[in-house]
């Protein structure tokens, strides 16, 4: 239960220590607090170009049973980097089970993709971040937790698109109201983890035709950026994903390293999750 503390005639509710859940950005390890973070992971601009994660985070917790995740605006996909859990596709609500090994919980994490921000400035050549409406400029993911001692707390990210395309996120406390319905969807079915594994680790399990399908997706996503395509090679690929090494011109110059992009099939079609260094 909650501590009661009494200072100065004003009551301060704070959790016990086991209750403690704090977010961080993936890849940066930096904390996302109650007084809010700029994610320099990943940036969009103008015309709708995406660079890196907008917003990749893992939560830091002790034994926490499971984590109800839902995104009121946008998608979000769960990765489990050490490759134990079902996965979920881009999706708005799912329950994601974490379990006593804390040195997991890093692994675990949510992937924000601002998908409909993105194609409105990709659509649309009129519409620029300073104009987008407040939904395609802001989002929440709220966390409904569970720990194993049988207690629960909410928390939640509140998201906010700046005028130079960098993302600001703030993690803290929230409390459910009547008119949260994106948070009274249905989850989402987990994706069974059936991955065909090659002699030498490689994963083999796509066909030739879905692999030129994803990789034609990939070359229509470049035609609308700022870089000319000069190749494309698989670098990593499952049932259900896969990863190009892209090799880019801007300006005529070759960019060094590589570029990824990062594709998903969702219900049938590949779609662009990512992309960046």
């Amino acid at each position: 239960m909650a501590i009661c503390i009494v200072i100065g005639g004003i009551y301060i509710f704070s959790l016990p220590k086991e209750m403690i859940v704090e977010a961080y950005a993936y890849g940066t390890n930096e904390k996302i607090t109650e007084i809010g973070v700029t994610i320099t992971s990943g940036i969009i601009t103008d015309n709708g170009e995406m660079t890196g994660h907008p917003l990749m985070f893992y939560l830091s917790g002790k034994k926490i049973k499971n984590v109800r995740f839902s995104c009121k605006n946008q998608m979000i996909d769960f990765r489990n980097w050490k490759e134990k859990r079902d996965e979920y596709g881009e999706a708005k609500n799912f329950t994601v089970d974490y379990g006593e090994d804390e040195k997991e919980y890093a692994y675990l994490t949510i992937d924000w993709m601002p998908n409909a921000t993105i194609k409105e400035l990709t659509d649309n050549r009129e519409s620029k971040i300073a104009t987008l409406s407040q939904n395609l400029r802001e989002d929440v993911i709220v966390m409904e937790i569970s720990f194993l001692n049988g207690e629960k707390t909410v928390k939640a990210i509140k998201i906010h698109l700046q005028d130079n395309g960098r993302f600001f996120a703030v993690f803290g406390d929230y409390k459910i109201k009547k008119d949260d319905d994106f948070i009274k969807r249905a989850d989402s079915k987990a994706i069974p983890r059936k991955i065909l594994t090659g002699k030498n680790g490689s994963i083999t399990s796509l066909s030739k035709k879905s692999k030129n399908r994803a990789k034609k997706v990939a070359k229509n996503y470049y035609r609308k950026t700022v870089f000319k395509l000069i190749s494309l090679k698989v670098k990593k690929q499952s049932k259900n994903k896969i990863v190009f090494r892209s090799r880019v011109k801007k300006g005529g110059v070759l960019q060094n390293p590589d570029r990824s992009i990062r594709l998903r099939l969702v219900k049938g079609k590949w779609k662009v999750v990512g992309e960046g260094y």
